[in-house]
């Protein structure tokens, strides 16, 4: 969704787009808090069931069951039947997240090498597709880093081409000359911006390692006598996801103010826009586009991948090599299908991820698995912070819990309203 940022924030101004950033982020920063907390919480509901006691560790429970994932969180908090429907919303971010990559992707190879759209969303994704299931792991890799580096370095030297081509106090004051606030609340006229941008800041994928690399060891610790290894370990986690989710924030605030300076609002398709700019600006962004793109198919394949292979072969009871195939091609088939509807879907596709599967997944889901563990763990008749067991994690206890799901209910109800009233009336 990184690509999608100068789309929103070109009409919005420079302002609302970085009030709208930083409470998507606020947002999605709570909701990890709550993710720490919740799994804290099921590591002591296995250390319970396993008879080992309370406090044992988390890692304890990695190491016997793997890692504490948001589908684990959400089994133990409510069930299986609850934990598929997490599995179907996954699938259905990653088809939302890859199609709209296709759409982009197509799109600015009709627009700048004059290939037909249907055409660039088929081959190109089919290509891409039998190289991230038909090379070596560590070729494919190797390639995701380096692609990750062209995005970086792309951006890099879009910052530089800003500064040295344009006119520094003209750009400024382009950057505050409008602002929109009202365009961060739902209404009708296009995809709300908010939803889009809880998409591309969204890391829950990335806490489940977060929480099993800050808690590992935590059994050695309280095995010599020091019983607040989890707390400490769990409070370890918190800082780090705070350190590591300020990267993206940065990156998407500085994205904004270089496209909202570059960009009227009159603009139609900003991407275009800059990539027919001169080559200061047009060939970074080029290189950044590129890379975000075949980063996110790579790695959306391989996960989307790897998931449906797992839930056939338990079907079936085996696995079974053509079955693998099959999956795999589905993976890359159904995105390329879709993505020809045509480059409108690229938009709502990001919106409709952002408002539902990422808001119910990494907001919703950790702030009520937390409630729903916490409770259950004081009516087994274990304090809050009781020695060896989970410390509340989130700032605010239980108040900024529930304000967490009611913001995700708020989204979800938001977006469901505008996609009716959208529906009803054209």
């Amino acid at each position: 969704g990184f690509l999608a940022l100068p789309s929103v924030t070109s009409p919005l101004g420079y302002g609302p787009a970085a009030l709208g950033l930083i409470l998507a982020w606020t947002f999605l920063l709570l909701s990890s808090t709550a993710f720490i907390e919740a799994a804290g919480l099921v590591a002591d509901v296995r250390d319970m069931e396993s008879g080992n006691g309370v406090g044992v560790g988390p890692d304890v429970a990695v190491a016997e069951e793997g890692a504490i994932s948001v589908a684990t969180v959400i089994r133990y908090a409510f069930g299986k039947k609850a934990a598929l429907v997490g599995g179907t919303l996954f699938i259905a971010q990653m088809v939302a997240v890859v199609t709209a990559q296709v759409v982009k992707g197509a799109e600015l190879f009709s627009d700048r090498l004059g290939i037909p759209y249907l055409v660039g969303c088929l081959v190109p994704t089919t290509l891409a597709g039998l190289f991230a299931f038909g090379s070596k792991p560590e070729v494919v890799e190797r390639t995701n880093t380096a692609l990750t580096l062209m995005m970086v370095g792309g951006f890099v030297a879009l910052i530089i081409g800003t500064i040295a081509t344009g006119n520094i106090r003209k750009s400024l004051g382009a950057l505050f000359s409008r602002a929109d606030y009202g365009q961060l609340l739902p209404r009708s006229g296009g995809a709300w911006a908010l939803p889009v941008f809880i998409n591309m800041l969204c890391f829950g994928q990335s806490m489940p390692l977060v929480v099993e690399r800050m808690t590992h060891g935590s059994k050695v610790n309280i095995v010599n006598g020091e019983d607040e290894a989890r707390a400490s370990s769990l409070f370890r986690a918190r800082s780090a996801t705070l350190l590591g989710a300020a990267a993206p924030l940065a990156l998407t605030i500085t994205w904004a103010a270089i496209s909202t300076a570059l960009v009227s609002p009159s603009i139609s398709n900003p991407l275009a826009f800059l990539l027919s700019r001169g080559p200061a600006i047009s060939i970074p962004v080029g290189l950044l586009a590129t890379g975000a793109i075949g980063t996110t198919l790579l790695g959306s394949f391989l996960a989307m991948g790897h998931f449906a292979s797992d839930i056939v072969c338990m079907k079936l009871g085996y696995c079974s090599l053509l079955w693998m195939k099959i999956c795999n091609a589905c993976t890359v088939a159904i995105p390329s299908i879709l993505a020809c509807v045509g480059p409108s879907l690229y938009l709502p596709l990001l919106a409709f991820s952002g408002a539902y599967p990422t808001t119910i997944l990494h907001g919703l889901s950790p702030a009520l698995a937390a409630i729903a563990l916490r409770r259950r763990a004081r009516k087994a008749g274990i304090k809050d912070g009781a020695q060896g067991t989970t410390p509340q994690i989130v700032p605010g206890g239980d108040v900024t819990l529930v304000a967490l799901a009611g913001t995700a209910i708020g989204l979800i109800g938001a977006s469901t309203w505008l996609a009716l009233r959208h529906f009803v009336h054209g």
